[in-house]
């Protein structure tokens, strides 16, 4: 990642920490690829001014008065490589690499300085990963899985059809040969399958997560699995994306509260990915049909969005029923995050009108309305990054904030 070669002193700025989920106003010296010095304000006065670093001494100088500086953000769900869709909304067979440098940039613009692939082709998404690590393109750090492992027959990129026990740990194998961060298993996988998965992955030494639905998440925490997906599992219900709004209609509460317990009882991190939620219950309304964001995503993400969305063929009585049923899936959220389930929540890109810094934005008063705390949607617990290995960021954004090219990040608000 390109940061700053020159030394830089950001003076008398609100620090938002949200690893103690505190603020102070302070300097804070910046040199090279590290911060160097966090003098509050007190400290400031008592040692006259610039601390004793040379390199603050001679550092160019912001003034930060009424401004907020905050770490860089981590995006825990993003599916790098965009094939788009084609004028008849099928997926296109190979991914665009513009698209992907324009949304690595994108990513640095509005401060996202970590990101996780959650599936992708394996050998392209290692390689991307390791060029941006060595600087050879610009990007944020990049924690990838490999190829999402499903037992249909479904099979366009990233997925890898599965379909016995031996075909599971060789492609898992392969994956951890192959230089991956993670493992992602789909769906469709049954739950002793699911099980041959979590095994396979920790002897190999990888953190193994999935996007559920055959096997409960309950099944999942007990066999040992590092995270799971999404907002719900979603695993009595229909295979039609409608089918999640009747489930939460029809929420086995006694269910829900054993599987809470498990998740919290076995640390499993739970990514909800509200946005993607929000915008599939609320796909008829023009925040997200006629969002002004909208141009700040790739060109091809944006014809890709006037040719298909999950939720274009749905009645206005069912995008009815899903508003309604919108407030249950928060509350159940809240749920998780009340016992204590290590959660992640991340502004996923892959829907409509969600780049970087909107989509902060919306997550948080997504947040609020069930009466999540007033940091909560600042900062992730760290007890959910261990699955992450060396990489451990502690925050998520609140207010849109406006980033400079410089990647020096102060607002005017929090």
């Amino acid at each position: 990642m390109l940061l700053l070669a020159a030394a830089l002193l950001i003076h008398n700025v609100t620090v938002i920490d949200p690893a103690s989920r505190s603020t102070r106003v302070g300097d804070v010296c910046i040199a090279g690829q590290r911060i160097v010095s966090v003098e509050d304000r007190r400290s400031r006065l008592s040692s006259g001014g610039r601390g004793d670093r040379q390199e603050c001494l001679s550092s160019t100088e912001i003034d930060g008065t009424g401004k907020y500086l905050v770490p860089g953000f981590a995006d825990m769900h993003v599916h790098l490589f965009e094939h788009g869709r084609d004028d008849k909304g099928n997926l296109r067979a190979r991914f665009d690499r513009s698209t992907i440098e324009q949304m690595l940039r994108a990513f640095l613009d509005f401060g996202v300085t970590t990101i996780r692939d959650p599936g992708a082709e394996t050998e392209a998404a290692v390689t991307l990963r390791n060029m941006v690590a060595k600087g050879a393109i610009a990007g944020p750090t990049i924690l990838t899985c490999g190829r999402i492992l499903n037992s249909s027959d479904f099979d366009p990129e990233p997925f890898q059809p599965v379909h016995s026990e031996e075909e599971i740990r060789r492609e898992i194998r392969w994956q951890k040969a192959a230089g991956v961060d993670c493992i992602k298993v789909y769906a469709s996988m049954p739950p002793d399958f699911v099980a041959a998965a979590i095994d396979e992955a920790h002897k190999n030494g990888l953190p193994i997560i999935g996007h559920l639905q055959r096997t409960t998440w309950t099944e999942a925490a007990r066999m040992g699995i590092d995270g799971v997906e999404h907002a719900a599992p979603w695993s009595s219900a229909g295979t039609t994306l409608f089918s999640r709004v009747e489930w939460l209609e029809h929420l086995d509460e006694n269910a829900i509260d054993e599987m809470v317990r498990e998740l919290a009882r076995h640390k499993v991190v739970v990514d909800p990915t509200l946005m993607a939620m929000v915008t599939k219950f609320y796909g008829d309304d023009p925040r997200w049909t006629q969002n002004p964001d909208i141009k700040l995503a790739p060109p091809l993400v944006q014809r890709s969005w006037s040719f298909f969305t999950f939720t274009k063929e749905w009645t206005p009585e069912q995008y009815r029923a899903a508003h309604a049923a919108w407030p249950k899936l928060l509350q159940l959220t809240k749920k998780l995050f009340d016992a204590a389930c290590p959660s992640p929540p991340a502004p996923t890109r892959r829907r409509r009108g969600l780049c970087p810094a909107p989509a902060c934005t919306t997550r948080c008063a997504c947040c609020a309305t069930p009466g999540f705390r007033r940091w909560t949607c600042c900062a992730s617990p760290r007890a959910a990054w261990p699955s992450l290995r060396a990489h451990r960021p502690t925050s998520f954004c609140c207010r849109r904030i406006r980033w400079s090219r410089s990647r020096t990040r102060a607002a005017s608000s929090p």
